[in-house]
C-alpha cells in the first residue's frame, strides 16, 4: 500500500480519541488480510475474515456470516476498495470489544476501512 501525497489526519478532536488516517493510493492496496477477532455490525457477528485483495478484494472468506460479509461487498462499486488505513493509539482502550468505533482506537491497533454505506 502506497500514500504517497495523501495527507495523515489525527482524530484527537473526536470521542474516543486515538488514531490517525490517511486514505491510501486506490490502485496501491495488495496483499491479504486475516482477522482473528470478530466484525460486528449491525448486530451481525462475522468471524474470522479472511480478505485477499489486488486494488481491490478478489477473494473473502468467513467461518461465521460468510454470506453477510459477501453482501457487504457488493454495497456499491466502493466497497471491494480501502479507503482508509490507520493506526490505533489510544492507551486506555487496550482489548478488542464488539464496538467498531472503539476497536479503530485501540492502542496498537492496525486496521483498514472501506469507503461504503452498508444497507439497511
Amino acid at each position: 500500500m502506497r500514500v504517497n501525497g495523501r495527507m495523515w489526519i489525527n482524530d484527537d478532536e473526536k470521542v474516543p480519541s486515538g488514531e490517525v488516517f490517511s486514505p491510501p493510493l486506490e490502485d496501491s492496496v495488495e496483499g491479504s488480510v486475516e482477522f482473528d477477532f470478530p466484525a460486528v455490525w449491525g448486530g451481525i457477528e462475522v468471524n474470522e475474515v479472511k480478505l485477499v485483495r489486488k486494488g481491490e478484494v478478489a477473494e473473502a472468506r468467513a467461518l461465521r456470516s460468510e454470506e453477510f460479509l459477501r453482501k457487504m461487498l457488493e454495497v456499491d462499486e466502493g466497497a471491494r476498495r480501502l479507503g482508509e488505513m490507520a493506526f490505533g493509539l489510544n492507551y486506555d482502550i487496550n482489548r478488542i470489544t464488539r464496538d467498531a468505533l472503539l476497536n479503530g482506537k485501540k492502542w496498537n491497533n492496525t486496521h483498514g476501512l472501506g469507503i461504503s454505506v452498508p444497507p439497511d
